[in-house]
């Protein structure tokens, strides 16, 4: 990318990718390859246990709150899944850095944390409850937009609602990059 795109052209994807998906998806989310939008209600363990099959009439999509995994305050990690093994999350739960999930046909023009403009003025990005589900962001923790990086909890959600899975898909892909002697 020329030094000259903003961002690393952040925008211009995100964008591209929206319109591309208008017709077909009835969801798309905007996140970074670091980040995941992750279910925390016990009763939910997918997108479509937490985000209903049709929005209201006045809704364009969801914002997802973020915490930073920091991988330099996990205690331990093996060479396996970082996002399994990193439990360190930040107390403070970011509302600025939001990424969405939106219904591409109802709008026009995405931002990097946000909706930017809707295709109808009464649609709006609705925040979506921490408690239902949490972006997860894996990497250094920055002091930014009122961000702490000093004071940490355990999230075991990973761990607790998907290792089963990702524990087969993992064995899965290492199988496969074996079979295809692809270094990983």
């Amino acid at each position: 990318m020329s030094s000259n795109i903003w961002y690393h052209g952040q925008l211009v994807v995100n964008n591209d990718c929206l319109y591309r998906t208008m017709a077909q998806s009835v969801y798309t989310a905007f996140h970074d390859i670091d980040e995941f939008i992750v279910p925390h209600s016990k009763d939910a363990r997918t997108y479509s246990d937490i985000i209903p099959p049709e929005l209201p009439n006045d809704t364009c999509g969801y914002r997802f709150a973020s915490a930073f995994f920091d991988p330099v305050v996990a205690t331990q990690l093996p060479d396996n899944v970082m996002t399994v093994f990193s439990t360190a999350r930040t107390e403070v739960i970011s509302k600025v850095r939001t990424k969405v999930m939106v219904m591409p046909r109802r709008v026009f023009e995405v931002g990097i944390h946000h909706v930017s403009k809707q295709l109808l003025e009464p649609w709006e990005s609705r925040t979506f409850s921490p408690e239902r589900a949490l972006l997860h962001h894996y990497r250094e923790c920055l002091y930014d937009y009122g961000m702490r990086c000093d004071s940490w909890v355990n999230d075991t959600t990973i761990r607790d609602h998907y290792m089963p899975e990702l524990n087969i898909r993992i064995a899965t892909a290492e199988e496969a990059l074996e079979k295809a002697e692809i270094q990983y």
